[in-house]
């Protein structure tokens, strides 16, 4: 992926190529709109979405580099999604079990967020 090539990212697929790269995450393909910045790979490699179509997204690449596997971040843009994923559920019971102090809490986008993760914190009075 090079710096002026156009990119197309699929919401199906189980393999990428260069024209179609498959995000598996529905979220990205409702909350971008044209000239959206996406970052991969903690913000080494910038585009700017052309065209959001349905199930697919155009983008053009600003600075390119890219790798099997890596993270997309879509900055400005409010995703439809919990913060919590299901290991981080288990892994807050765990630390809620061994008796943790402080918890943080990644990609926080509303209070609801907050709510949701001190519910699940609460330790049972006895």
């Amino acid at each position: 992926m090079r710096a002026g090539e156009t990119v197309r990212f699929v919401i199906d697929g189980t393999k990428g190529a260069k024209q179609s790269i498959p995000l598996p995450h529905p979220e990205i393909f409702a909350a971008v709109h044209p000239g959206q910045e996406l970052l991969i790979d903690d913000g080494r490699v910038r585009l700017r979405v052309t065209e959001p179509r349905d199930g697919e997204i155009v983008a053009q690449v600003e600075v390119g580099g890219l790798s099997d596997h890596k993270g997309v971040n879509v900055p400005g843009a409010m995703l439809d999604l919990s913060p919590l994923t299901k290991k981080d559920r288990a892994d807050l019971a765990f630390g809620i079990d061994l008796g943790v102090d402080w918890v943080a809490l990644s990609f926080v986008q509303k209070p609801s967020d907050l709510i949701e993760a001190r519910s699940l914190s609460a330790r049972p009075q006895v």
